[in-house]
């Protein structure tokens, strides 16, 4: 059966409950709660509303406060769950009364931290003890430290202040500090529920927040999230974010210190947007992908329960999109029934795309005072739209530029030629393009155009308005293409509003004439030239599943392909290559003929039509079908052969790196080998790399051009040790060659998020090692065992978790799983019960994603010492027939000592307390792990340096008693130490850099 590895992270409160997931308590049942007398109640019975302890303690804050409540029920404020109905009904359901509080019934109070109080808290500040009500709890201010109720964080306490019972109150700092801890707490019975915070020093984030760099920082040499509390010390590395650059007067890189003053030595330079680029070649007209027009933008519009694609846009700045006034325009100006998508390929909005997508929605609309739509001939039809937040760019998503012109004519002068791209209909009655489309048409002087144009239509052409068209009836917009932008090699001139040549429905041909947009590229030639049906115009057609392609791009009837008829205009439909094999001249898809007879090494052998093949410097040529079938400088090939451009070592293809020899033509201008630089050593999981060439940020995925800098860091999860540089900078040399290597980071290991755990409900954040394990079982997937980070591809866990009658790595999906060839399983009494889990990919540290420290004893005794406490966590079963733990829980246990463990286990389970075994209990039965926690890490803690920090010592193996969730009994746990040469041999092999 297939194994699957999750990783599961459930964030709850810390519970101080001493039962709940390890089973029952000593002297108990394993369905059973033992009350502090020692009287053993049913676990249903505990934090119910009813004293069902002599002593009462079931209906006590002690063990009920933290109680995970269901929805629908309410909770009392020393935090049992009764009936959702209980809230002032009249009737005691909390055990405290406090169901029927009168301050609760009055107004609406709750004892969750995170929700909010109504009632009049002020009510609550009390200035001395003779005033206070009973229970009070008082009010102690910290250094720096602003203290008010969480309702109206404008009343604030003083120190020395008593608030009462229940009162909720929130933390905050004065200007320059920030809250180190909870920002919360809540008044019980004369105590407050947590510790209380401080206020530290901070230098602001908001100096290194912007949206024209990237910042990495770190403190003590490690990398942290620049978005926490930024202590003094911290080093902040700040570089323009994609779509900028660095005048040539600045530093490429900006280093900020965090003073001890809370300030920073520095801020870093804002960086000049790049715009107008285009990330791939020009484009002409037909299909075209968004990276070639990064700064169009598709606007819908909400309508009822549909979201409807009505205008195209232009990027100008982060935040500012320019349209038509039409699009925009209703009787009433409303941003919130509007949507824009950057990025996208297709017009629908929720079609699946080839790159990543931006959605925002539009906070303010602007639109010229003079604007009156078609009342007044479209006169002022632009619209500013300003976004909810701004747009992240990307190579394929940047603004067009604008360049004003406050002196002589403003407008763009005639033939100047522009692009235009947009989604619109392909008739006047057609459907609206799926795929994003583009034109290149030129300006028309303004007098031809009023010359040319029906005196009805004359006032449209205004004085802020130039006329675009074609001579040669390439193509028009048509309705869907309104607010896209006419964009020039300098300018954004405008926005296209109203139609002129051709009609919309109408293409024009090369010699004017005017055919219906549905007879070009159709496999016959309406046009006296013929250039409905040419190369020029039809090779990047989109051709629907049910139709065939043609060689030159037409698209006719599926059924064309060999059926005697030509239905393709050149023939190609009934071609002999395409008919005795599988000719596709599609670029994106293979061919399947023997492409190898298509080489041919002179014109008078070639076939009709050949294409000479020209290498280029440093350029492998082969056809596509078979990479290895390579061609000389000088070859010919046969007509429709598709080739691929490859480049030697050290060298990286730029321009399309493939192509289609067409009628004695190549159907794509031929690319360059240059010489780059390997991704390979700026690529790793312990650093995080910036890259920059020409000022430029460029994403280091893509080739690496002489003259590139690579700033590299230690990615979140690592640190740098002492002697080594906080940032490393690599030069890429015009040889090819990195000027040095970046240095790995090391990993920190074992430190928690948050405060230390106890047993109970618990973040991952306090154990951010451990993982979940699940495994496939026919159409389900079901948990079956824990598991602990010990390196960024390598999980520790119990061989038996993993292991069938015979180990099958195909098995897997995630993971290879290995054991000791003598693993048994418990015909052998668990001897050698771990295994080590290798990962199909490396763990991305976060902070609640952290490996556990293994620190290995080669001397000396092996196992942990006795009355060693340690740490365990897991989603096992609350009794020994119960449901699994929806919850992460956690519990603290000792270690037992062997001869004493052996003594006290029955002898029919002696044997599986062996060499590699030590034992955990409790003297005080305050848990035992149960079914499910198998796997899971048995980790002890080491103060190091001051912190807190955890060490991996074995994993669950077994119970040492025929119920498996007995607190009488003990656990057998593996140890880690017996398998050091496994562990480190695996760890070695997959060591990220």
């Amino acid at each position: 059966m297939k194994q699957l590895i999750i990783f599961v992270y459930s964030c709850y409160f810390l519970s101080s409950s001493k039962t709940g997931i390890f089973a029952a308590n000593s002297g108990c049942k394993p369905y059973e709660w033992q009350c502090k007398s020692g009287q053993c109640i049913s676990l249903d019975e505990k934090c119910d509303g009813v004293a069902n302890c002599g002593d009462q303690s079931d209906e006590s804050s002690e063990f009920c406060l933290e109680t995970n409540c269901p929805n629908y029920t309410f909770k009392c404020a020393y935090g049992a769950c009764v009936s959702g109905n209980a809230k002032c009904n009249g009737i005691k359901e909390c055990y405290d009364g406090s169901d029927e509080a009168k301050d609760l019934c009055d107004s609406a109070i709750n004892i969750n931290l995170g929700m909010s109080l109504h009632l009049n808290e002020t009510s609550s500040k009390i200035r001395s003890r003779r005033q206070a009500k009973a229970n009070p709890c008082r009010v102690t201010l910290g250094s720096n430290m602003i203290i008010s109720t969480k309702a109206d964080p404008l009343f604030t306490f003083d120190d020395g202040d008593f608030v009462g019972d229940l009162t909720n109150i929130k933390y905050s700092c004065t200007s320059g500090y920030s809250i180190l801890g909870r920002k919360e707490n809540i008044c019980f019975r004369g105590s407050w529920v947590y510790p209380q915070p401080k206020c530290s020093i901070t230098c602001p984030n908001s100096v290194i927040q912007g949206i024209t760099f990237q910042v990495i920082c770190s403190y003590n040499r490690t990398t942290i999230p620049c978005e926490d509390a930024i202590r003094p010390g911290t080093i902040a590395t700040a570089a323009c974010a994609l779509g900028y650059q660095r005048p040539d007067e600045m530093a490429l890189v900006d280093t900020l210190s965090c003073g001890a003053n809370g300030e920073w030595d520095s801020i870093p330079h804002s960086c000049v947007p790049i715009c107008g680029q285009q990330t791939t070649e020009a484009f002409g007209s037909g299909l075209v992908d968004v990276s070639r027009i990064p700064w169009h933008v598709a606007i819908y519009q909400r309508r009822n329960q549909s979201v409807e694609f009505i205008c195209g846009g232009t990027i100008i700045a982060p935040k500012i999109i320019i349209t038509a006034a039409h699009c925009v325009s209703l009787k009433r100006i409303d941003p919130t029934k509007y949507i824009v998508l950057v990025g996208k390929n297709y017009r629908e909005y929720s079609a699946k795309e080839k790159l990543e997508t931006q959605e925002f929605n539009i906070s303010e609309i602007h639109i010229p005072r003079g604007y009156l739509g078609d009342s007044a001939f479209y006169h002022n039809d632009m619209a500013i739209l300003v976004l909810n937040e701004f747009i992240r760019y990307q190579p394929h998503i940047k603004p067009a530029c604008v360049e004003w012109r406050s002196h002589g004519a403003k407008d763009p002068l005639p033939n100047t030629m522009g692009k235009i791209a947009g989604w619109g209909r392909v008739s006047p009655n057609g459907f609206y393009s799926d795929d994003l489309r583009a034109i290149t048409l030129p300006v028309i002087d303004r007098d031809e155009c009023i010359r040319n144009t029906k005196p009805v239509y004359e006032p449209f052409v205004a004085a802020d308005k130039f006329c675009i068209g074609s001579p040669e009836g390439v193509g028009a917009p048509c309705q869907g293409d309104s607010g896209s932008g006419f964009l020039v090699t300098k300018d954004i001139e405008g926005t296209y509003a109203a139609n002129s040549g051709c009609e919309p429905f109408e293409w024009q041909c090369k010699s004017g004439q005017c055919i219906s947009l549905d007879v070009k590229c159709d496999g016959i030639a309406d046009s006296a030239d013929q250039s409905d049906e040419s190369n020029e115009f039809c090779l990047e057609t989109n051709c629907p599943n049910y139709t065939f392609k043609c060689a030159y791009g037409a698209c006719v009837s599926a059924n064309a392909k060999c059926n005697g008829i030509k239905e393709c205009y050149d023939g190609s439909d009934e071609a002999k290559d395409l008919c005795d094999g599988a000719i596709n001249i599609n670029l994106g898809m293979s061919i399947r003929s023997n492409e190898t007879s298509s080489k041919i090494r002179s014109p008078r052998q070639a076939k009709a039509g050949p294409c000479r093949v020209t290498l280029g410097s440093n350029m492998i040529i082969s056809t596509k079908a078979d990479p290895s079938f390579t061609f000389d400088d000088g070859d010919f090939v046969g007509d429709l052969t598709n080739i691929k451009y490859s480049c030697t070592s050290g060298y990286s293809i730029i321009g399309r790196k493939e192509n289609i020899c067409f009628r004695g033509s190549w159907a794509y201008p031929q690319p360059k080998c240059i010489i780059t630089c390997p991704n390979s050593v700026i690529q790793g999981i312990t650093f995080q790399v910036i890259c920059t060439y020409n000022r430029t940020t460029i994403p280091c995925e893509d080739a690496i051009r002489p003259g590139t800098i690579a700033t590299a860091i230690c990615a979140l999860g690592y640190h740098r040790p002492d002697g080594i540089a906080l940032v490393d900078t690599l030069s890429c040399g015009a040889n090819g060659e990195w000027d040095s290597i970046p240095h790995s980071c090391v990993p920190i290991c074992g430190q928690q998020t948050t405060e230390a755990f106890g047993s109970g409900l618990v973040d991952v954040s306090r154990i951010p090692w451990h993982v979940a394990i699940y495994q496939r079982r026919n159409q389900s997937v079901e948990f079956i065992c824990g598991g602990t980070i010990i390196a960024p591809k390598i999980i520790i866990t119990a061989a038996h978790c993993v292991s069938l009658k015979r180990i099958d790595p195909t098995k897997y999906i995630v993971l290879v799983g290995k054991n000791y060839r003598d693993y048994l399983g418990d015909s052998a009494f668990y001897h050698n019960d771990m295994a080590v889990l290798v990962l199909n990919e490396f763990i991305r540290y976060r902070p609640h994603i952290k490996p556990a420290c293994v620190e290995w004893r080669s001397h000396g005794a092996k196992d942990p010492l006795p009355n060693t406490m340690g740490k365990i966590a897991g989603w096992g079963r609350v009794s020994p027939n119960g449901f699994y733990s929806d919850d992460l829980r956690a519990i603290t246990l000792p270690v037992i000592d062997r001869d004493e463990c052996i003594r006290n286990t029955k002898p029919v389970y002696e044997p599986f307390v062996a060499a590699d075994k030590f034992c955990i209990g409790s003297p005080e039965g305050v848990g035992a792990p149960c079914q499910g926690d198998s796997g899971s890490g048995f980790l002890v803690t080491k103060d190091i340096e001051g912190i807190p920090t955890y060490f991996l010592e074995g994993v669950i193996s077994t119970s040492l008693s025929r119920d498996p969730c007995s607190t009488k009994s003990y656990v057998a746990f593996s140890d880690i130490q017996y398998h050091e040469l496994m562990i480190r041999e695996i760890k070695g092999k997959f060591t990220p850099k």
